[in-house]
């Protein structure tokens, strides 16, 4: 599990690392009023970029189990751990509903 969660850092230090450039090089690929052979090098630029580099490839994980499906995004944690976690008290202001 360790090796997902390191995988996954790494993406995001890579998403993070080339952001400037990807913004720029989609933002000057759509300018209307551009060159044709200016928007193709810039397409071409885009093209090397890692593909890792890409915020699609990030995943959302559980920061205490590195789960990857069912996180709860205000929490940052699975739905198995926020059911412990809450019923254990250890989450203020979180309580099993019942009406």
């Amino acid at each position: 599990m360790q090796s997902l969660l390191t995988r996954d850092l790494k993406k995001r230090l890579l998403v993070k690392k080339y952001e400037k450039e990807v913004l720029f090089f989609k933002s000057i690929k759509t300018k209307m009023k551009l060159n044709d052979n200016i928007k193709w090098q810039q397409n071409f630029n885009l093209s090397n970029i890692p593909k890792n580099a890409s915020k699609i490839r990030i995943n959302k994980r559980c920061l205490i189990t590195g789960r990857s499906k069912a996180n709860i995004n205000f929490f940052k944690i699975s739905r198995i751990k926020l059911k412990k976690l809450s019923l254990d008290g250890f989450l203020p202001g979180v309580r099993k509903a019942s009406w």
